[in-house]
């Protein structure tokens, strides 16, 4: 069972939780539930984070959700419903995805949308496009458009690895490396490989050289 003093140290509430989920992860739902209360957003994120790992915590995890506030912990929620395919979360995603204040939540949300409904999203998806101006968050909705199977939005979210702005080529990168667009890469690898070799900032060029190595090695691909 975690202690107060495991709280106050990220290495000690880690190894408590680690130590929890080794001994039995079904046992540990109730004390990580319990951490969702706590006024610490580091300590709900790590339980967050924890609750991912345990298949029945579906429930705790999007009634969190309706509550939650902190964008980085909402973030987490969000893709971790997303992973789960949880239906019943979708509409506080879709909230999320169309007017939280946090760029960030609402990129989460909109993948997650996709994540869930698949095709079905993308009504929903070309409708927040339309509304944003935000660069990186219509990079995510191209990311998001493509797991709905929209091919047309590959080409929009190619052009965001000539940004100006260093997150998004980097943001961009990490997108275009999901197992998802394995199926486009025969057109994403050369413009990868060409990003890199104009690249100059260190952050994008690795997740660009992690892009490659994963397309590249993903299926058959004809050099």
């Amino acid at each position: 069972m975690l202690i107060d003093e495991d709280l106050h140290s990220p290495e000690l509430l880690g190894s408590s939780i680690q130590a929890l989920l080794e001994e039995d992860p079904e046992s540990a739902l109730t004390h990580l539930q319990a951490l969702l209360k706590r006024r610490s957003p580091e300590v709900r994120l790590a339980a967050v984070g924890a609750l991912g790992r345990i298949s029945s915590a579906v429930p705790a995890l999007r009634d969190a959700l309706e509550v939650e506030r902190n964008e980085l912990v909402l973030s987490e929620l969000c893709e971790l419903l997303g992973y789960a395919r949880d239906d019943l979360s979708l509409p506080r995603i879709k909230a999320l995805a169309k007017a939280n204040r946090s760029n960030l939540v609402r990129a989460y949300a909109v993948i997650a949308s996709a994540d869930i409904e698949g095709a079905r999203a993308v009504p929903f998806l070309k409708s927040l496009l339309s509304e944003s101006k935000s660069r990186r968050l219509r990079s995510s909705i191209y990311f998001a458009l493509l797991l709905g199977e929209d091919k047309e939005s590959l080409g929009p979210l190619l052009a965001g690895l000539e940004s100006r702005d260093e997150v998004l080529r980097c943001r961009t990168a990490n997108y275009l490396a999901d197992e998802a667009l394995v199926g486009f890469k025969e057109e994403i690898l050369p413009v990868l490989r060409s990003a890199l070799a104009k690249e100059d900032a260190v952050g994008p060029r690795r997740a660009l050289q992690e892009a490659i190595d994963s397309l590249s090695s993903a299926g058959r691909y004809n050099e």
